[in-house]
């Protein structure tokens, strides 16, 4: 997992919890700004980031599909 992806930035942070939620909404913070950080180097890191990890993502499920 990325830590992106541990952030939650593109899901809900609402669990019916009032703190839990609370956490939720703080991991999101951290990688909102993460991703403007990004953007500041340059606005095309972060679109190539994800391009990079879906790219890798697919060819590890490759690698998967052929040693089965």
């Amino acid at each position: 997992m990325t830590i992106l992806g541990r952030c939650g930035v593109y899901g809900s942070a609402y669990t019916g919890d009032a703190s839990a939620t609370d956490f939720k909404l703080g991991q999101q913070n951290v990688g909102l700004w993460l991703i403007n950080e990004l953007e500041q180097i340059s606005p095309t890191t972060y679109p190539q980031l994800l391009l990079d990890q879906a790219r890798l993502e697919k060819t590890e499920t490759v690698r998967v599909l052929d040693a089965e």
